[in-house]
């Protein structure tokens, strides 16, 4: 791939939660004037305002690739880990009104994030939403304000796949997003 896709020309941005740094709430890279690509996973890696991990390196080519320019990064959990299994913890550590709290945050980024744009909207979180009700909810939510919905590909279980799906279940470079309904629970 051209190194000028990831760095020449390229603005980036990250916004973090104001009372955490543990809680990444939104990453931008923009490189055009055209419509922004939104790409809605789980939760942040390392990526930030000046590093790019290999998912925003894999969500940028797809963007280019698309014609967007640019591409917004929200996540239906905010709290910044490149590791699953970290995500989880921090999940069983909350309370149910800390989850609530933070589940809430994360809808309304990403209902700022979707508004209005005309690229694609992307739900990339594969298998690594621990709690799949709040995966539903949040597809729907988007799905009843208006919000048009795609995937790269999805598990066998059903879950719009990550952009970095390893072995058969990787997602070819030329992948066109595919509309998608959500899980059906409206």
């Amino acid at each position: 791939m051209n190194a000028d896709l990831f760095h020449a020309g390229v603005r980036r941005q990250a916004v973090f939660h104001p009372h955490s740094r543990d809680h990444r709430v939104c990453l931008i890279r923009e490189w055009g004037d055209a419509d922004k690509a939104v790409f809605i996973m789980a939760n942040p890696s390392t990526a930030d305002a000046s590093t790019d991990d290999p998912t925003i390196r894999r969500c940028m080519a797809f963007a280019r690739s698309w014609g967007c320019g640019g591409l917004w990064v929200v996540n239906a959990y905010t709290y910044v880990s490149p590791s699953p299994k970290a995500l989880k913890n921090w999940l069983d550590g909350l309370g149910r009104w800390d989850r609530e709290y933070w589940e809430t945050e994360a809808l309304g980024y990403t209902i700022a994030a979707t508004a209005g744009t005309r690229a694609p909207i992307i739900a990339a979180w594969g298998n690594l939403i621990p709690d799949l009700q709040w995966a539903a909810t949040l597809a729907s939510t988007l799905i009843r304000q208006g919000r048009k919905l795609h995937h790269l590909g999805l598990t066998k279980d059903g879950h719009p796949k990550h952009p970095l799906a390893r072995g058969h279940h990787r997602i070819p470079d030329d992948q066109q997003p595919i509309p998608w309904a959500g899980y059906g629970v409206i």
